[in-house]
């Protein structure tokens, strides 16, 4: 089963090739598996009650785990990207 998804970082400057690449959204993915894991540092020294770390830091490591899926999965060529990095084209 293939699905064609279009991401555009802004929907009303859609470009008239596509954007999004797979250097883009692997760098994009890594930000935010790095931000979500110094926000877990944090919340993990601020929150006090065992329920609530808990549940908070349940929550992010969900996120980290799918967005480290999710980069698994392009690495893996399991996800794969129509639009070409510059470098690649060359080499396609």
């Amino acid at each position: 089963m293939t699905y064609t998804v279009n991401i555009y970082p802004n929907p009303e400057e859609v470009p008239d090739k596509p954007y999004f690449t797979e250097k883009i959204f692997l760098g994009s993915c890594q930000r935010e598996v790095n931000n979500l894991n110094l926000v877990k540092n944090l919340l993990n020294e601020i929150i006090t009650d065992k329920g609530s770390k808990e549940a908070v830091l349940g929550v992010l490591k969900r996120q980290t785990t799918l967005l480290n899926s999710m980069i698994y999965g392009v690495k893996s060529e399991q996800i794969t990207f129509t639009n070409q990095d510059k470098a690649k084209e060359g080499t396609a």
